[in-house]
């Protein structure tokens, strides 16, 4: 019996996508792709709540506001809006960004205002509020209020846009420096504001299609928006920057093969575990058990199967030699990561050779950190007879933890030793004797420096 096992120390020989999988520490885990200080998107491909946020994530529709064709549909020339929580959303207060891609159901001048993002505490107050608006007077308009109703900032830019057109509008403000801007698909438009002024946390809601107390006909669609809480540019810019539907993306990561070297071959898998956080899936010499039968793989999170899964069905796996894996990241917005994966497996030289166990554990230093102290184990009696044909000589063998502590060594059971035979562990001034079972592995308890 043996085990493969993969503790991802680091990344050597892997081959993986840099800008969505990492190693950190001893674990491979997905990369959070979120924009720096972003803190609330939308991109409406299903539904109304945000994909992602540091706060609530779910709309209230009024008025039959929905998606549709990958747009928040709110051009009915009628009221109907979405609100949403702004706490931690869209509660920034001295400092912040907004970027909305805006389509018009309109051409030139809206006939009525466009309230296209409000940014609120109550209906009817205007303490802290932000709005981004295109008015009767053909002016695309930001504005911002301090804490006591009285407004900072208002910039105007001429705006005639095309019927079914997206706009990037994105405003972006810093009312402790005082520098204000707004820009239109890249460009600025308006006067940068100079002013300044203290904006305080009572922020609760903000709006999309209406204003404060929920009036205004809306008569366009939302394709996408991301809020930040600090300034995105202070000059003219490229646009185009996409968001992410989820935080953590699906990456395929290729493992470096496991290469069977022992004597005999393998004639069979025995096991299969991983130490894992999240949704991971695996994809096994390039396939998946689909409910009944291994069949080729497309390296997708579809045509993959989590380690349970394979655990269960490894026993019919085509034996080979060499084992290829690969991991997949389901996209998601909690992280998913892996620190071991091991695979059980028998050859036809364990009829010859003595059975080995799988001693592992972990080892730190009285003060929880992880300890890389060499462990050295030896058998106890110089030569001991197994099975009537084998002698164990108590050669020292050693082994040092990885860089999260985790060792782990094949040994010789003692179940058929002769009697009284164990193995002493030492590491630094301690040392303890243990006896080694009969099994495919056994948990060492951690050992901690003296």
């Amino acid at each position: 019996m043996g085990t493969f096992t993969e503790e991802f120390t680091n990344d050597t020989g892997f081959i993986y996508n840099s800008d969505y999988t990492e190693f950190s520490g001893g674990v491979m885990q997905q990369v959070d792709t979120r924009p720096a200080n972003a803190t609330f998107a939308a991109t409406y491909t299903s539904s109304i709540n945000a994909n992602w946020g540091d706060g609530v994530l779910t709309g209230a529709a009024t008025g039959g506001a929905e998606v549709s064709g990958g747009f928040l549909d709110l051009a009915h020339n009628d009221v109907r809006y979405v609100t949403y929580d702004a706490d931690l959303n869209a509660d920034s207060q001295q400092e912040g960004c907004f970027r909305i891609l805006f389509n018009p159901n309109y051409s030139g001048t809206p006939a009525t205002n466009q309230f296209i993002i409000e940014v609120y505490n109550a209906a009817g107050a205007l303490n802290n509020r932000i709005r981004i608006s295109h008015t009767t007077d053909g002016n695309l308009a930001a504005s911002l209020y301090n804490s006591v109703s009285g407004r900072i900032i208002n910039i105007v830019g001429a705006f005639s846009p095309t019927s079914g057109t997206s706009y990037e509008i994105e405003f972006n403000y810093d009312i402790t420096a005082g520098a204000s801007r707004l820009f239109l698909d890249g460009t600025q438009t308006g006067s940068t504001a100079g002013e300044t002024g203290v904006r305080s946390s009572s922020i609760s809601y903000f709006r999309v299609g209406a204003d404060f107390n929920g009036n205004g006909a809306s008569n366009f669609s939302i394709e996408e928006f991301i809020l930040f809480s600090d300034v995105q540019h202070t000059a003219n810019y490229t646009i185009g920057e996409t968001i992410n539907e989820t935080i953590y993306l699906e990456d395929t990561i290729s493992v470096p093969q496991f290469v069977y070297t022992d004597l005999g071959d393998i004639d069979g898998f025995t096991s299969f575990s991983t130490t894992e956080s999240g949704n991971i899936k695996i994809v096994f010499n390039g396939e998946y058990w689909n409910g009944s039968a291994w069949v080729a793989s497309d390296d997708s999170y579809a045509q993959a199967n989590t380690a349970a899964d394979i655990n269960t069905n490894i026993s019919t796996v085509d034996v080979s030699e060499t084992i290829d894996l690969k991991i997949i990241w389901e996209a998601q917005n909690s992280a998913n990561s892996i620190d071991i994966l091991a695979i059980g497996y028998t050859s036809t030289a364990d009829e010859e050779a003595p059975s080995l166990t799988t001693v592992f554990g972990y080892s730190y230093n009285p003060d929880g950190s992880v300890s890389q102290r060499e462990i050295i184990i030896t058998l106890s009696i110089d030569a001991n007879e197994y099975s009537d044909r084998d002698q164990i000589r108590n050669k020292a063998v050693y082994v040092t933890p990885g860089t999260n502590g985790f060792w782990s060594v094949d040994l010789v059971d003692n179940t058929n030793m002769e009697t009284g035979s164990y193995y002493e562990f030492k590491w630094g001034e301690k040392k303890e004797n243990r006896v080694v079972p009969f099994g495919d592995s056994v948990l060492y308890n951690s050992l901690a420096e003296a």
